[in-house]
């Protein structure tokens, strides 16, 4: 056992004298491993009860009586034989007729550790007290308890399952909307780009272009000359006096 690893043989007396139900009183100078011998002895018993350490001293078999369930005296194992322990057991492993064990002592799933004062039903008990093993597999003591799991701890693998499997229907269902949500997103920029351009061509972005305006000629819009060679034809020249032509002559000369 682990809590035994490393201990003299001086410790290891002490542990087997304990675990025999012997009263043991430990001396020693400072250094020399009492402290670690009490711890061994603690985990030997299972217990950090210092209380259960002295009476599993006394009664290693707790022959003496214990209140037991709903106020009964009972208790729980008795002395068979030298160092030897008969525990109490008040439900043993029903077996079919092929020899399978219908039920089966419990032990957690994951390997936790019984509270102290308890142990995992190690035979063909499922509700009674253990303890301590001599060498050829009996019992030396009494003092511990079968534990029995709570509903939650009886049905840990289905409860892990269902909440597993509920977080994986929530993230699927979580997928789907987020991508629902994205594609209405897509949709309703895409419908107002499509509003946008229907808003510019009802505006003026269709409109028919106004025509150009016409090019004006430029011999029509020129004034008119005085040269009498240029002058409309269908006028016919009117003839002046000498004196009022050389008038408008100098007219335009000095103009």
């Amino acid at each position: 056992m682990a809590h035994l690893r490393g201990l003299d043989a001086g410790q290891l007396a002490a542990v087997e004298a304990v675990r025999r139900g012997d009263n043991v009183f430990l001396t020693g100078g400072a250094g020399t491993g009492k402290s670690r011998t009490l711890h061994a002895i603690i985990a030997e018993l299972r217990t950090v009860d210092q209380a259960r350490v002295s009476e599993f001293e006394a009664d290693p078999c707790r022959n003496g009586l214990a209140i037991g369930e709903m106020g009964m005296v009972k208790a729980l194992g008795n002395c068979s034989r030298p160092n030897v322990c008969t525990c109490l057991c008040w439900r043993r492993v029903v077996r079919d007729k092929n020899g399978k064990a219908v039920e089966e002592p419990w032990r957690s799933p994951i390997n936790r550790p019984p509270p102290a004062g308890f142990v995992y039903g190690r035979f063909d008990c499922i509700e009674g007290y253990e303890g301590a093993l001599n060498d050829d597999g009996t019992f030396a003591s009494c003092h511990l308890r079968i534990y029995r799991p709570t509903w939650w701890e009886l049905n840990s693998l289905i409860v892990l399952s269902l909440i597993a499997a509920l977080l994986i229907v929530l993230l699927i269902i979580a997928a789907v909307l987020r991508y629902r949500y994205m594609q209405y997103l897509r949709n309703k920029k895409r419908e107002a780009r499509r509003l946008k351009a229907r808003s510019l061509e009802a505006h003026g972005g269709a409109a028919t272009p106004s025509a150009p305006p016409a090019e004006e000629d430029p011999q029509a819009s020129a004034p008119p000359e005085d040269d009498p060679k240029k002058a409309d034809p269908a006028v016919a020249p009117t003839t002046l006096p000498a004196e009022l032509k050389i008038r408008k002559r100098n007219a335009f000369h000095l103009g």
